[in-house]
């Protein structure tokens, strides 16, 4: 009796030899010969699955106004099941995002590339965990609506650092273009054929550079074209056609200037040649 009382306290060698050799022999049989528990042919060897299992079992036990169920409990286990996969594999997607995000901008290709090997690797995770209890591909669908949208997300976001680098990488090869507007180094004569040159090399530069930014390149340099197409070269007209008038100005200054010479010239010769008769 006093044994009985300590029995959680117990040593092995203070049972009964008989005794622990049947427990060991029962033992044994148990796990080599049982298999293990299936509900609706599924074998259930997670321990958070178990857990769920007995967890939402003891809940409906505790209800007074439901009645517990092992396949009430099943429906809740899988559920849970499912959703923790999930979130297991959009957690290694968002780790393999991450390092994507580090890479942009990239071109469209490469991006759509690396996110779809991602997005293999996801659902290939969530498959392995929980494929065999969403039977009917609710969860899964669900996994590949979140996918989509950071999929979405992740082109966005290449798209405007591609469009910033872009403008940068554009900014930074017109610069010296830039500064001979500023200073007028192009209005005077074959001023035009100078500035058409230089801006042959701006977008030569540009492009070499920002080829494989990402997919805003083409667009950034055409948005470029247009506002220099109006701006600039409507500016240098302005100052060409000014330059001409200038030119012209101080042109017909000259005539003026000669003619008012010549005039001089041929009143002198004439009095000279008067008084060359006179005598």
């Amino acid at each position: 009796p006093e044994k009985l009382r300590k029995l959680d306290q117990l040593r092995d060698a203070d049972l009964n030899p008989d005794y622990c050799s049947a427990i060991r022999t029962f033992t044994r049989e148990l796990w080599e010969s049982l298999q293990a528990k299936r509900i609706n042919g599924d074998v259930v060897s997670s321990p958070a699955a178990w857990l769920d299992l007995l967890r939402s079992f003891v809940e409906k036990l505790n209800d007074p106004e439901a009645v517990p169920s092992i396949q009430g409990a099943y429906d809740a286990m899988v559920e849970n099941e499912s959703y923790r996969a999930m979130q297991a594999a959009l957690e290694q997607h968002s780790l393999a995002m991450d390092q994507v995000t580090l890479k942009l901008p990239i071109n469209t290709a490469q991006l759509e590339s690396e996110t779809a090997a991602a997005l293999a690797e996801a659902e290939q995770t969530f498959n392995k965990s929980a494929g065999r209890w969403d039977k009917r591909g609710e969860w899964l669908s669900k996994l590949k609506s979140h996918l989509q949208e950071r999929q979405e997300t992740i082109l966005q976001t290449n798209h405007v650092k591609s469009r910033e680098t872009c403008e940068q990488i554009l900014r930074d090869v017109d610069g010296f273009v830039r500064d001979r507007l500023q200073r007028g180094d192009y209005n005077k004569v074959n001023g035009a054929g100078e500035y058409v040159q230089d801006m042959e090399r701006v977008k030569e530069d540009y492009k070499k550079q920002a080829k494989d930014k990402g997919p805003a390149f083409p667009e950034v340099l055409e948005a470029f074209e247009e506002r220099e197409e109006k701006e600039r070269k409507a500016q240098l007209i302005a100052a060409c056609k000014k330059l001409e008038e200038v030119t012209a100005h101080h042109a017909q200054e000259k005539e003026e200037q000669w003619n008012k010479t010549y005039e001089l010239v041929n009143k002198v010769t004439k009095k000279k040649n008067k008084k060359c008769t006179l005598l």
